[in-house]
């Protein structure tokens, strides 16, 4: 789908040629060097609160010893009984990003019902292709389950949810979760995410928008899966991700 100018919101406009400009997303390389300049960026932000949230820091250990960090977001006035358990999994194309920059989802999730976040910092394309970021998330769900009783946490209410790349790991971790057989999850909440690597469908066909568009999306797809990218399984695996969305919204609607 060709994107044109009026498409795009006038305050934006301005805002999306210059970061297109910054981003040189004509070629892999530009993609890959634009992804790694705004890591460094945003590395300014880890370990940093937000006002109105209540942010620690933990590191627990993965199977080749080295540590997954999580940013645990809790109710500001103590609850007088367990909360609801939220793993949240940031966006940023699976190849940028960090837990901090979803702070206004945090807050938002906690306006609305007192809960504890518990958002991984997990492993990006750019460093480790697929399955690091999903065994990240699932190393940060069995955390939250087996740490419930400490994180004030109702262990029949783990919930998982993302945005963008985060979206589409969340799906996936759910399916990996279900057949684990480890951790129920209770619910799903997944924002446009991104669970397609053929780039057949109409939106994508074609699409030109800035930042991002066919090109930065095949992009990020090829750093993601590694050697991996256009096998065939891929097709099957996307087909798991719908139904998996589909249960979810039928069978736990909000």
């Amino acid at each position: 789908m060709k994107v044109t100018r009026e498409m795009i919101d006038p305050q934006l406009r301005r805002r999306g040629h210059l970061l297109d400009l910054f981003m040189r997303s004509r070629s892999e390389a530009g993609f890959l060097r634009f992804m790694k300049r705004s890591g460094r960026f945003l590395s300014f932000l880890k370990g940093r609160g937000k006002k109105g949230l209540r942010m620690r820091e933990e590191w627990i250990p993965r199977q080749d010893g080295s540590r997954l960090r999580l940013c645990i977001y809790e109710p500001l006035e103590k609850q007088d009984s367990p909360v609801p358990g939220v793993l949240w999994l940031h966006g940023g194309g699976y190849a940028m990003g960090i837990p901090e920059q979803s702070a206004g989802t945090y807050r938002k999730l906690m306006n609305t019902r007192p809960c504890v976040i518990i958002a991984p910092d997990y492993r990006l394309s750019i460093e480790a292709p697929y399955p690091a970021a999903l065994n990240d998330a699932y190393l940060a769900l069995c955390y939250m389950k087996n740490q419930a009783k400490e994180l004030g946490i109702r262990k029949d209410q783990l919930m998982v949810g993302g945005e963008s790349a985060g979206g589409g790991l969340a799906a996936a971790l759910t399916l990996y979760a279900r057949d684990k057989g480890d951790v129920r999850i209770a619910f799903q909440m997944i924002l446009y995410p991104m669970i397609d690597p053929s780039g057949t469908t109409e939106s994508a066909r074609d699409n030109n928008a800035p930042i991002w568009n066919q090109k930065t999306n095949s992009f990020s797809w090829k750093l993601y899966l590694g050697s991996l990218h256009g096998k065939e399984f891929l097709f099957t695996q996307r087909l798991r991700w719908r139904k998996s969305i589909r249960f979810f919204h039928l069978h736990c609607p909000l």
